[in-house]
């Protein structure tokens, strides 16, 4: 099995180059280095296929001859600095440009002329969702101490460990990799499109409901997306329909999703309710609920009425979920509800 793991990491290297996996707060960079690579100041070794050594090396200062110098320059420290961060000093009358100060290095030095190494670098991920109509695009947001690298992003569930299948992804002992390919200027955050898709939404207002009574409160504004695909979390900006055209109104978080998922968005200026409990009546160990749900603002409402064991159920609008905590309402555009329930005392 080694053979075969060491016989996968040299071909991938070959044929890649350089390897960045990338995950949350973290980067592994696989490489190919030369006896006496010099360890970049914020790498850290993490392995190396053979024996090696690190030792601090001096390195002496280089300097470049430049006939003149032109432009604001600031004084300091026996040294000009121009705006773009260049430091030049005179020797004998001459300019010289600094192109490297003198400083102490990390070398590492092989048993061999060349290894395969693994450095512990710099790097993050962040995925972000735009959901516009009903068009679902999911990115990467990338960053790593890297100039380039061919990059896979290693993802797993925050809470959950469910699998996860969609373009471009591929399963590996319960996690999800992304394979990205060659990238650039990595240390400059990147922002790729890795999906779009079309999914099924619907915008709502949600209320809840409990046996005694509620006075006038704004509604939840709620969107509903079913994907039939499974989403690492991360931060979505919902675009909503305003002066007969769609927006960027809200960001919210989306959680590990597995298919679908109801976000919250806020809470709303136009939608209102009021709950007024008319009748509670006490009928052995159960108890029967009697009331009207006034509603002000126009719409899709989900209302959520909880108690347990509800059954004998008597209203105006569509009962869509039952189960033994609580039933669902859907209602459209309607003003005035009408509910009639029995649940159990405790």
């Amino acid at each position: 099995m080694r053979k075969v793991v060491l016989f996968f990491l040299f071909f991938s290297i070959s044929f890649f180059g350089e390897i960045l996996m990338l995950y949350p707060e973290h980067g592994l960079l696989v490489k190919n280095i030369s006896d006496g690579f010099i360890l970049p100041e914020k790498w850290k070794v993490k392995s190396i296929q053979g024996s090696f050594h690190v030792k601090d090396i001096f390195i002496d200062e280089k300097l470049k001859y430049v006939p003149s110098i032109k432009g604001n320059f600031v004084y300091k420290n026996g040294e000009f600095v121009s705006n773009d961060g260049k430091e030049y000093k005179i020797i004998d009358g001459y300019f010289f440009e600094i192109t490297q100060h003198p400083k102490v290095v990390k070398k590492i030095f092989l048993d061999t002329k060349k290894a395969t190494a693994t450095f512990l670098v710099d790097g993050r991920y962040s995925f972000s969702y735009i959901l516009n109509e009903n068009v679902l695009s999911q990115f990467l947001n990338i960053y790593a101490d890297v100039d380039s690298a061919f990059v896979f992003v290693v993802s797993e569930p925050q809470q959950n460990r469910w699998l996860m299948k969609g373009s471009g992804e591929t399963n590996i002992q319960g996690k999800k990799v992304y394979q990205l390919g060659e990238i650039e200027d990595l240390r400059n955050e990147r922002t790729i499109l890795i999906d779009r898709m079309k999914v099924e939404r619907l915008d709502y207002n949600y209320v809840e409901l409990y046996d005694y009574v509620t006075n006038w409160n704004p509604t939840k504004r709620m969107v509903y997306i079913k994907t039939l695909r499974q989403l690492p979390a991360g931060k979505i900006t919902v675009w909503s329909k305003l002066y007969n055209r769609y927006l960027p109104l809200d960001q919210a978080y989306l959680p590990d999703t597995n298919e679908e998922i109801e976000i919250f968005l806020g809470y709303s200026w136009n939608n209102w309710y009021k709950w007024n409990v008319k009748t509670s009546l006490n009928l052995g160990n159960r108890k029967r609920i009697s009331g009207e749900l006034s509603l002000k603002g126009r719409g899709v409402y989900k209302i959520k009425i909880f108690g347990k064991n509800i059954g004998s159920i008597k209203t105006n609008v569509e009962v869509i979920e039952k189960n033994e905590s609580y039933i669902i309402l859907l209602a459209h555009n309607t003003q005035t509800i009408f509910i009639e329930y029995e649940k159990d005392k405790n």
